[in-house]
């Protein structure tokens, strides 16, 4: 199974320690953080999957997913309680950024609370 990480902030030693620590194989990374990226890409020793909405030949694009055949797709099983759905991860300014894991369970709950809400 693969992680991913978005991508969206500019701080090359940020990005670097986040994807050290959460071992992502995916990154969504934005045009403007894509430079960035790149810089720290090389200081890892491992390939990435990236998806970005800057035009360009190397990487995905998001354009590229939504014209993509999606009968061949076939999501993978998974218990929700214990899926990670995402890591959000502190910004590091007093030391090592840390991550907090959020089931896929914790988002859809969070998702429909904030519907019965507002």
């Amino acid at each position: 199974m693969s992680t991913q990480f978005f991508c969206r902030v500019n701080l090359p030693d940020e990005i670097f320690q986040i994807l050290e620590i959460s071992t992502a194989s995916v990154v969504f990374c934005d045009g403007g953080t894509l430079p960035v990226f790149e810089k720290v890409k090389k200081r890892l020793n491992r390939k990435f999957k990236v998806i970005t909405d800057a035009k360009q030949d190397t990487y995905i694009t998001y354009h590229d997913l939504l014209s993509c055949d999606g009968s061949k797709f076939t999501p993978e099983p998974y218990d929700p309680d214990l899926h990670v759905a995402y890591v959000l991860f502190t910004s590091g300014t007093t030391g090592v950024p840390k991550g907090v894991m959020l089931s896929s369970f914790a988002c859809l709950t969070n998702g429909c609370r904030s519907v019965m809400f507002h």
